[in-house]
């Protein structure tokens, strides 16, 4: 792990270091990915959300030992990973996504037997995250199908090593029904329109106070935090996603 990890962020040891910002900001990624079952991030229009999700797999690919399923109502952010070696699944049709949720089920329920046959509580294998940017979109469009497979994920698959990330700039309980939410270990609220919706995310005020970019409110177990968020410019972020292309 820790080879990989010199190797994408500092080249070969006679190069300076490229894909260096501030490595204290992304540890804090790979720190969250470790800590969460799962994680909603919320926010307004322009808050941030695709900063928060583009940082959140780099540091999965940079640190850790994960890959992701990329489910994309919205069809443009995250498309842009769908060839990078860590990515296993990506869709943007209401059909694919389904049948990728129901494939993470199955996944989750053979590694449920292979714990049972080794006599392990946790599974001891690499984590898989399901990336779905925009939660609201794939409820409001398919919420039917879509909310009893979240529920189960979200309920099941911490110890199967199956975790959600979800971005949603509609956190109401109308869109995202409590029952789904509640199983959310992790809420991010980043700069909200109003404290109502910063309440609807991480059950205080406070979001509607942040700045446009850069910051954002962590809930947790335990309270909350605050959350850096580091602004990656464009070319740079192409070079990433380059370098870790199949």
């Amino acid at each position: 792990m820790f080879e990989k990890l010199i190797q994408f962020l500092f080249g070969s040891a006679e190069e300076q270091p490229r894909h260096f910002d501030n490595l204290t900001y992304y540890i804090q990624f790979k720190n969250l990915a470790d800590d969460a079952a799962h994680v909603l991030v919320a926010g307004a229009t322009g808050s941030g959300k695709s900063v928060f999700i583009n940082d959140f797999i780099y540091s999965l690919s940079a640190f850790g030992n994960a890959d992701y399923i990329l489910l994309d109502p919205k069809r443009v952010e995250l498309v842009r990973w769908r060839n990078t070696l860590d990515c296993v699944g990506y869709a943007c049709e209401n059909d694919d996504m389904i049948g990728y949720l129901n494939g993470a089920i199955s996944e989750m329920d053979r590694r449920y037997r292979q714990m049972a046959k080794k006599g392990i509580v946790k599974w001891d294998g690499d984590d898989r995250w399901i990336i779905i940017d925009e939660l609201a979109d794939l409820m409001v469009t398919d919420k039917k199908r879509v909310m009893p497979l979240l529920q189960r994920i979200a309920q099941l698959g911490r110890a199967a090593g199956i975790h959600l990330l979800c971005a949603t700039q509609s956190p109401s309980r109308k869109t995202i029904p409590a029952e789904l939410t509640l199983n959310f270990t992790h809420k991010i609220a980043l700069r909200c329109d109003s404290a109502i919706e910063s309440r609807q995310i991480i059950g205080t005020d406070g979001a509607e106070d942040l700045p446009k970019y850069g910051k954002g409110l962590l809930h947790r177990p335990g309270g909350l935090a605050w959350f850096p968020i580091p602004l990656t410019e464009e070319d740079k972020l192409k070079e990433r996603i380059a370098l870790l292309q199949k």
